[in-house]
């Protein structure tokens, strides 16, 4: 509304900016959930890994996978961040944190342009093809989030593949890696948290539906409605008819 030439923003309009704020600082928040483990699916592959002072941490083979999850009910897939912790069926408590810096940042692009699981969350069964495409996506994570070189098979690297490992599965990593390096990669798109917080369990990147915990949204759409029926009630011409004549009579 206007008054004496100046814009005066509404009691509605206020209410809307509160719920819209609360739910950006929200998105950009850590908050525990439940991550349910139903299963995975890839390859085995085989990998070196030591720390910068040239302690080895990891050498030998181990499961580059696509797990099938479930985050407070809703079907999702993840894959390992790390190499040191297993990661079995059940259900575990996390903390889901947001992955918008760099490696993860890179790790989740991979992730959302070539995770088979993407197109097909919660089927069981898997091609050949798509457990291939799992375990280079897997090992593409790996190399982003521990290595400087960006190579899956430079031995001089911190991370690397052996070459005990299938080379569609090295191809196919490599490719991916190669891709979210180049200049042109947009990454505003990424809807992807990373779990962490679990000293006892494999940390994951997963991806979420909407990154915003479920009390937030009760209370958000509390709000919502509640200006909406402000907003309706104010434009409902018998409604403003009533209180015309309410007020004509008092006078």
């Amino acid at each position: 509304m206007y008054s004496k030439g100046k814009f005066r923003i509404g009691k509605t309009t206020r209410a809307l900016v509160l719920v819209c704020g609360m739910l950006a600082i929200c998105t950009s928040s850590s908050w525990a959930t439940t991550i349910k483990v139903d299963g995975w699916s890839g390859r085995n592959v085989w990998v070196h890994l030591e720390d910068s002072s040239g302690e080895v941490l990891k050498d030998g083979k181990v499961l580059a996978a696509e797990f099938d999850l479930s985050i407070d009910g809703y079907d999702t897939i993840g894959y390992c961040v790390e190499l040191d912790q297993s990661l079995k069926k059940g259900t575990y408590d996390y903390t889901l944190t947001t992955a918008d810096m760099d490696p993860f940042k890179k790790a989740a692009w991979v992730m959302l342009n070539y995770a088979p699981g993407l197109g097909n969350i919660g089927a069981s069964a898997k091609t050949n093809e798509e457990k291939i495409q799992s375990a280079a996506v897997q090992l593409a994570v790996w190399e982003l989030v521990f290595d400087v070189d960006q190579s899956v098979t430079d031995t001089q690297g911190l991370f690397f593949a052996t070459s005990k490992t299938d080379q569609s599965i090295l191809q196919l990593a490599q490719s991916y890696v190669d891709a979210v390096n180049r200049n042109n990669v947009d990454f505003s798109g990424i809807l992807v948290n990373r779990v962490a917080l679990n000293d006892a369990k494999q940390d994951l990147l997963v991806v979420v539906s909407t990154p915003v915990p479920p009390s937030v949204w009760l209370l958000g759409s509390g709000f919502l409605a509640f200006t909406g029926m402000r907003l309706r009630k104010r434009k409902n011409p018998i409604i403003n008819g009533q209180r015309r004549r309410a007020e004509n009579s008092n006078l």
